[in-house]
């Protein structure tokens, strides 16, 4: 694996184990709620965060459409569970692309690395490594919401 993206990569995969803890052996019930009515459920942020793995896709020059569209991009609108794909169908489709992130990564190359992105992030020199280090914070960050909405659902905390 190309040491640049190497730590990046253990990122991605980290994120990706404490994504699967925070959703372990809850109701459907607990992931399809809003605490309050308020911010998004865990069903939305794991859609979310499997649509920004195919954006880490297309820097790492992989392009591949988005089975949801833009039912999980930033700030859209918040719809009724029901109106959202099955969990499942969601879960599926994490997995699948946190797998060809994963794969891809083993295969980068300084030039995949360099290469120039089509994205503006508020950490960025331009390049397909800076998406991917910005794209991994982003991650790490609704990694810990997810973890701190299973608490509120009465979900034990994660360890490791």
């Amino acid at each position: 694996m190309n040491q640049k993206v190497a730590l990046f990569a253990k990122q991605y995969q980290i994120n990706r184990w404490l994504i699967s803890s925070a959703l372990k052996d809850l109701s459907q019930e607990a992931i399809e709620s809003r605490i309050e009515d308020k911010g998004n459920s865990m069903k939305w942020l794991v859609g979310h965060l499997a649509s920004s793995r195919f954006v880490v896709l297309s820097h790492i020059g992989i392009e591949q459409e988005r089975p949801f569209g833009d039912l999980f991009a930033r700030g859209a609108e918040v719809k009724d569970a029901a109106d959202y794909p099955s969990y499942a169908e969601i879960l599926k489709v994490w997995e699948e692309v946190a797998d060809k992130v994963e794969a891809r990564f083993e295969e980068l190359t300084d030039d995949d690395l360099g290469a120039p992105m089509d994205a503006q992030y508020p950490i960025s020199d331009g390049t397909a490594l800076s998406g991917i280090a910005f794209l991994a914070l982003h991650e790490t960050y609704h990694a810990g919401q997810l973890a701190y909405i299973r608490r509120l659902n009465g979900g034990d905390q994660i360890t490791g």
